[in-house]
């Protein structure tokens, strides 16, 4: 371990060398690419759902229940496309990762993310957040679009209140905006990569 006295007294060191297999890091890439394949997986279900749920006159698919759904899915698509994106990253060379020692957490942080990245790495820690924000997030807005899809009759009431046009500028505003938040939670959340030895 790593650290002045008062970190160590604070629980605030970093392990800087822990005792393992040599074959520990290839075997947390292949869980990595394995949760990658998941998402992709999902993110290719997500593609024929919206594909679906957008064919047909501009009459149907302003149908509510087809314009929840459809946010819903394209939510989904964004967060799995961005999990993806971010466990690609994960799976770079670490001799290509840049100097570390400015993207380590605050040693005083003792959130999850904190925690697991003081005791078992960049990669392990990231892995879990990508899980956790991404994934997570994405199969939230599955069954949100699978629910919108099987509750047809409770939206007749939403039509009925809103005109047509305001539909459309709710699918158009909701698609955009969940395009937006992938990206920027992509952004705030991907791997920040640095020398892991």
């Amino acid at each position: 371990m790593e650290g002045t006295f008062e970190e160590f007294n604070q629980s605030a060191a970093y392990v800087t060398k822990v005792y393992g297999t040599p074959d520990t890091s290839e075997k947390l890439r292949q869980k990595v690419e394995l949760k990658m394949t998941v998402c992709a997986l999902l993110a290719g279900f997500t593609i024929p759902a919206l594909v679906e749920l957008l064919k047909g006159p501009p009459k149907e698919m302003l149908e509510a229940w087809r314009i929840f759904s459809s946010v819903a899915f394209t939510f989904s698509l964004a967060f799995f496309v961005a999990g993806i994106l971010a466990f690609d990253l994960l799976l770079m060379p670490s001799d290509f990762w840049g100097p570390l020692d400015n993207l380590r957490p605050e040693p005083k942080r003792t959130d999850k993310f904190a925690v697991s990245y003081k005791l078992n790495g960049p990669i392990y820690a990231y892995m879990q957040r990508t899980w956790a924000i991404f994934f997570n997030w994405g199969v939230a807005f599955i069954v949100a679009g699978f629910l919108g899809m099987v509750m047809k009759q409770w939206f007749s009431g939403v039509e009925e209140a809103l005109p047509l046009e305001s539909r459309a500028y709710v699918l158009i505003g909701g698609s955009i905006l969940a395009i937006l938040s992938g990206c920027g939670c992509f952004w705030k959340f991907r791997p920040e990569l640095g020398i892991e030895d």
